[in-house]
């Protein structure tokens, strides 16, 4: 498995947004480097070497999912509400 270290250092955290008490991790700062980006589709790739089709739900799924599905050849399956 990879080294998630890097990829983790770029997940932004923003305290009290959008209210009090929430803290909200924001992927940005991830999706905006190759180096962090390709770590984590390649990760994700590795969990899932035996599937057929790679699904992703919802907004961030999207982008994750079609990466992993690019990186392996293999089918998108994209779900939402």
């Amino acid at each position: 498995m990879a080294d998630l270290s890097y990829a983790a250092s770029k997940i932004r955290t923003i305290n009290d947004w959008p209210t009090q008490g929430i803290i909200f991790k924001d992927i940005t700062p991830l999706l905006a480097d190759p180096k962090a980006m390709k770590t984590v589709v390649q990760a994700i790739a590795e969990l899932g070497k035996d599937a057929d089709v790679i699904a992703g739900v919802e907004a961030r799924g999207f982008v994750f999912a079609s990466a992993v599905a690019d990186r392996k050849s293999t089918r998108l399956n994209s779900s939402h509400r």
